[in-house]
């Protein structure tokens, strides 16, 4: 049987693991929509959450929707 070995912090008598994830630079620059959708996921879609946040996937995503929709902004023009 495999054993593992991580640190945890005691809180409230509960222990929590100390998680660590790439990319927290990336999350603390994302514009206005990429932190939409990063709460978004965070609220209604807590497993999608997990699952990007746990393959170190979540601030690509994020920045990802982030472009996309700044370049849909920028080429958009309007007809007149």
């Amino acid at each position: 049987m495999a054993t593992f070995e991580f640190e945890c912090t005691e809180m409230d008598g509960l222990l929590y693991p100390n998680i660590e994830f790439d990319g927290k630079a990336e999350l603390d620059s994302l514009g206005k929509h990429g932190r939409l959708r990063l709460n978004y996921l965070r609220e209604q879609k807590p497993q999608m959450y997990r699952e990007l946040l746990l393959t170190g996937k979540l601030a690509k995503h994020c920045a990802s929707v982030e472009k996309l929709l700044w370049d849909g902004r920028n080429g958009f023009v309007p007809m007149i």
